[in-house]
């Protein structure tokens, strides 16, 4: 059962059953639960798999999605490259 279907089970209108729904163990609630698991070091490593950084600007390296050249992001792992927009990434700062 997902936690929206446990939401409309329990009649709530909250409708932000991560923040109300509590683990019976420890009493938290399952947001902060996610929080600390995506906080943890061992899933900042696991994602680190996964991170695409800039790429050197090289206008013959094509986007692997709409085929264009430009600002480019690669992948550390295999030689696809993208465009943050074709990605639907949004640029937050923070990089």
């Amino acid at each position: 059962m997902s936690v929206w279907a446990f939401e409309r089970h329990a009649n709530s209108d909250h409708r932000k059953p991560y923040e109300h729904i509590y683990t019976l163990q420890t009493q938290e609630n399952l947001q902060d639960c996610l929080i600390a698991v995506w906080l943890h070091s061992s899933e900042r490593e696991r994602r680190q798999e996964f991170c695409f950084f800039p790429k050197e600007k090289q206008e013959d390296d094509p986007c692997s999605i709409c085929a264009n050249g430009g600002d480019i992001f690669r992948c550390e792992h295999c030689p696809s490259a993208f465009h943050a927009s074709c990605l639907n990434m949004e640029f937050t700062g923070n990089v």
